[in-house]
Parts: structure tokens; sequence; C-alpha cells
């Protein structure tokens, strides 16, 4: 199976009603990192004359990490990469909750509005608000791959972990997404909770083709259009038959539900799946 591995935003669908003094500052920081990123600023600069960014941290911040005391990358404190008052500011997803896709619910239910395409037994960490959309916009934008080790260690700490003979298949990037940032956040969380559960890790069984705009901010229906058809399973003779696919955060699960549906077509029969976060959405 390729390379295989084994261990011994703020969107326009979130519901309102969650919304509180941190998720929008919360909002605000991510809006600001967005935008720093975009213009080239201080984090970054351009290579010749093609878009591709390299980050200034990796080059010559990355050595000072080792003897300068890390911050909380969620209120900039010291405290470590998620420090303790901004990790008990996040809300873990209990029961109840959709069996199914993992949204919560007033009341356990097998199936619920949320639930998309052939993904089965979803699960979540926490909600998608208060400080975790900043820990996960520290990670993907602002250079803090360390991050997914923190991320995943509350993923092995809050959701079940997946059947002994499930793959673990991180949600891949595209490449030209995968240049510009240097890493694949799934994939780091993947191999951190591969070492956590001793699961396998194939991060070669699922490819994404083409160009797309980016998922943040798009509403349900442009999700779903924009990532239509743009997975591709691996050909394999026998395909791993338990897939668990592991995404940073679950908002409409389109991205989850086109994934899915590129294993199923290539073989594999049950898919489940594992993010950090999830959003509540309506409906």
């Amino acid at each position: 199976m390729g390379a295989t591995h084994c261990g011994v935003s703020s969107y326009g669908d979130v519901d309102p009603a969650e919304d509180g003094d941190w998720a929008r500052r919360a909002r605000r920081r991510c809006r600001r990192s967005a935008r720093g990123s975009a213009d080239g600023g201080a984090d970054s600069w351009h290579v010749g004359g093609d878009a591709r960014r390299v980050n200034l941290h990796s080059l010559l911040f990355a050595p000072l990490r080792a003897i300068v005391p890390s911050t909380c990358a969620a209120c900039g404190l010291p405290g470590g990469a998620c420090c303790a008052a901004c990790r008990g500011d996040l809300r873990p997803l209990l029961d109840p909750m959709c069996q199914r896709c993992g949204h919560p619910l007033s009341v356990d239910a097998p199936r619920c509005a949320q639930c998309r395409g052939r993904v089965t037994g979803a699960r979540a960490a926490v909600s998608y608000d208060g400080p975790a959309p900043v820990l996960v916009a520290a990670l993907k934008d602002r250079g803090r791959p360390a991050l997914a080790v923190e991320l995943a260690t509350m993923m092995a700490e809050l959701t079940p972990a997946p059947a002994v003979a499930a793959v673990m298949v991180p949600i891949p990037l595209t490449p030209a997404r995968l240049t510009r940032r240097g890493f694949n956040q799934s994939d780091l969380i993947a191999q951190e909770l591969g070492r956590r559960w001793g699961r396998c890790v194939d991060r070669d069984l699922l490819s994404r083709t083409g160009q797309h705009a980016p998922q943040r901010g798009a509403s349900a229906t442009r999700r779903g259009e924009q990532v239509r058809g743009v997975f591709r399973a691996t050909a394999h003779d026998s395909p791993p038959q338990l897939v668990c696919l592991i995404d940073d955060v679950h908002t409409t699960g389109a991205t989850l539900a086109a994934a899915a549906q590129a294993l199923w077509v290539g073989g594999t029969r049950t898919i489940t799946a594992r993010c950090f976060a999830r959003a509540t959405l309506r409906g």
C-alpha cells in the first residue's frame, strides 16, 4: 500500500448560537493571520517570480525554538503549544450525537441531516469554536507543524481508536498547496495517531488532483461542488476493507464524503473518520 507506516475557519455555516466573545476574537486572529500570509508579510517571502512562499520561521526561527520557551498558539503566552487555560476553553464533543457523522444532537440518533456520503462512525475531539479555530490556523497558516502532535494528543484522548484492522489515511492536499505549505497537517496528525493507537498509516492510498478554491469560507453547497471528483484511490489488488480518514476540521462533511467515494470506487467498503474539530451546523 505504498508508503505505509505502522505504529507499535470561520465558516459561514457555523451556528451563530455557538458564537461567544472567544470565538469572535479567534476569528479576528484567523483573519489577521490569513491576511499576513496572503500579503507575504513578515512571516513569508516570495521566491523569484512565482507565487511560492518560504516561511521565514522554518529558515530563521526554528533553531531558536530549541532554546526559547514555546508560546501558546491560541493566546501567545508561554506554556506549550496549547496552554492549560486555552485547552480548558476547548469544548469536547460528547454524547448525545449522531452515531454516523458525529454531529452534536440533543439526543443520540443513528443518523442526522448532516450525514454525507459513505462515511460512518465519524468522530471529532472538540467543537470548532473558542480556541480551536486559532489552533488550526496556527498549524496550517503560521508555520507551526509541531501543533499537530498537540491536536493528535487531544484526538487520542477524546475520540475512540478505530478498529485494529483499520488503515488510517490522511486527507491529501493538492500538490500546489503542499508545496506552498511544506507539509500536510492531516498527515502529521495521522502519523502521531498511528504511533499512539498502534495503527497503520498509508499516505499514498489517496491522492488529490486538480486545483480548486479553498474550502474555508465556502457554503455547504459550494464545498460539495469544489471537491466532487478531486480524489483518486491508488489501484490495489487487495485494497484495505476498512479505512479511517484523518483530517483537522470536519465542517459540512463534503471533503470526507468525496474522499470516501473515491475509496469506495477503489474497493474499500467501510470508511470512518477522525478529526480534531467539528463545526456545529444548522439543519
